[in-house]
């Protein structure tokens, strides 16, 4: 009976708006989440919620135990009809979920469009979700959080992990989504979130900006340049003639004229920066060259503003010593703030 019941649970997913619906399994009235319900052989999984608790069902109904033994949890029943495991919503139970699932385990996304939701605090995945539909060609980053976060709300990143792929179980999300690394700043980060799945890796070098270049004289940029020591394969001089004085035509509407002291002023202020990201970009590929990884790059936390051509040539230096990455953040003026769409001057940004 009971295998009737969750069949016509999976077939009407899209019909339930709330997602809620009571069900009796073998001698036990549930609470679940419908759209969670998912079929594996002859396995069934679902999220039930019991008051303020989620946990997570797994249901056998024949001698076939190989899903339901994945899975870590107390018994619940264990008869000729059914065999039924009451399962936490804890990491070990997501590794299990992960290995039958492809969909829960994050992607690389490269240029397609996207959003990251952020969800500091492991509650708000599936309403996130809600307000997406799989036919929008949009994807979510579910799993998004920095070092800093982590540090602030007592986090782990397998935390962070773990509750979007709970998440996305129990809206049923099977569109695949995104995961970000956000802000790090040392190898150390890196082994982390690689460790816990995080697929896309934002570096942050902020500490090796510049940001007094804005005002430094002729003579303390040169004296700075001087002693800067640029990859083995150019030297700064080398950097300095691609844009000195040159028309650089970036497409049919936007052509580039850095003087002299533009390109002594982007090289100052961002060139540590550059080989930072060269650094951390070759200890991520060297170290785990198996992961599925992206990169972004974030400058969008430094007190200097960064203008379009040192947007330019962040992008264009990093390229050229090998640096593969999707997006590049600058430092816009004004300020982005939650809840605030934009603090500054609308015609200035």
């Amino acid at each position: 009976m009971f295998r009737i019941e969750l069949e016509k649970l999976i077939s009407g997913k899209e019909s339930n708006s709330n997602n809620l619906i009571e069900i009796r399994i073998g001698d036990q009235d549930l609470t679940i989440y419908q759209n969670s319900v998912f079929k594996k052989y002859d396995n069934y999984l679902f999220i039930a919620r019991e008051e303020n608790e989620k946990s997570l069902y797994v249901i056998s109904p024949n001698e076939n135990y190989g899903v339901f033994d994945l899975f870590t949890g107390v018994l619940q029943s264990n008869n000729n009809d059914v065999k039924i495991k009451r399962c936490k919503l804890e990491h070990q139970n997501v590794e299990a979920i992960q290995k039958i699932f492809d969909f829960t385990i994050p992607k690389l996304l490269g240029f397609k469009n996207s959003f990251g939701f952020g969800d500091r605090i492991g509650l708000a995945n599936p309403a996130h979700l809600r307000s997406l539909k799989a036919e929008d060609d949009f994807a979510p980053i579910l799993a998004q959080q920095s070092i800093r976060e982590l540090s602030r709300t007592i986090r782990r990143a397998e935390d962070v992990m773990d509750a979007a792929v709970w998440a996305v179980i129990q809206e049923g999300w099977t569109a695949g989504f995104g995961s970000d690394a956000d802000h790090l700043k040392t190898t150390k980060d890196i082994d982390t979130m690689v460790n816990a799945g995080f697929t896309m890796f934002t570096f942050d070098p902020s500490d090796h900006v510049v940001n007094e270049a804005d005002t430094m004289s002729i003579v303390e940029l040169e004296k700075y340049i001087s002693n800067l020591i640029w990859d083995s394969s150019s030297s700064t001089s080398e950097v300095l003639k691609k844009y000195s004085e040159k028309d650089i035509s970036v497409n049919d509407s936007l052509t580039l004229s850095p003087s002299k002291e533009d390109s002594q002023r982007a090289l100052v202020k961002y060139g540590k920066s550059i080989l930072h990201i060269k650094k951390m970009n070759s200890y991520l590929k060297e170290t785990y060259p198996e992961a599925p990884v992206e990169i972004e790059v974030s400058v969008d936390e430094t007190e200097s503003v960064t203008t379009p051509f040192e947007h330019f040539f962040m992008a264009n230096e990093l390229t050229q010593l090998g640096v593969e990455f999707i997006s590049l953040a600058p430092r816009f003026i004004g300020d982005f703030e939650k809840g605030i769409d934009y603090k500054g001057n609308l015609e200035i940004l």
